[in-house]
């Protein structure tokens, strides 16, 4: 038995280095053994399958979702979906500056602006609406519109402070 596992052992070695073996038979006493080392149908199919996966990966690009363009024309009293990008309780925070330069680069303008001017952005942010906030924001004509930016934004591997239903002031 020790002999017919050293056999399959130097075996297994050989036909893993890529020699060839052809038919060997080995006798121990009264019985015959005979090896066939031959890969088997699933190991090959294994093969294949990762192979084929490994293609597919290679082939696999990540397309990222656009940005939808802005609201047209912001309006006194007028209703819009705010995405803010920052916020802050000092309008010198260097977050705004951040989030500013931020948006330029994908080609939008977001001014700092004071919360105050957003009615509803207080509530849309959690924050108490007679504090004095600082905020980068960016409007939008619609709802769909300003999910579509926040999926391009965090796409891209940034985060939004929040979103909301505003009534704008102030553009008087």
């Amino acid at each position: 038995m020790l002999r017919l596992l050293a056999v399959i052992v130097v075996a297994s070695v050989a036909c893993a280095s890529g020699e060839t073996l052809g038919s060997t038979t080995t006798t121990l006493g009264p019985t015959t053994t005979s090896t066939n080392l031959a890969p088997t149908t699933t190991e090959a199919s294994t093969t294949t399958s990762t192979m084929d996966t490994i293609s597919t990966m290679a082939a696999t690009t990540t397309t990222l979702p656009e940005f939808p363009p802005p609201a047209g024309g912001l309006t006194h009293g007028g209703e819009s979906w705010a995405v803010y990008l920052a916020v802050a309780d000092d309008f010198a925070a260097p977050e705004l500056e951040e989030a500013q330069q931020l948006a330029g680069t994908y080609g939008l303008f977001a001014g700092v602006g004071d919360l105050g001017c957003d009615q509803g952005g207080a509530e849309a942010l959690g924050v108490d609406a007679s504090g004095q906030w600082a905020v980068v924001s960016v409007y939008f004509d619609t709802e769909a519109d300003a999910l579509q930016f926040i999926d391009a934004f965090e796409a891209r591997g940034h985060t939004v402070a929040g979103i909301g239903l505003v009534e704008t002031f102030c553009l008087d």
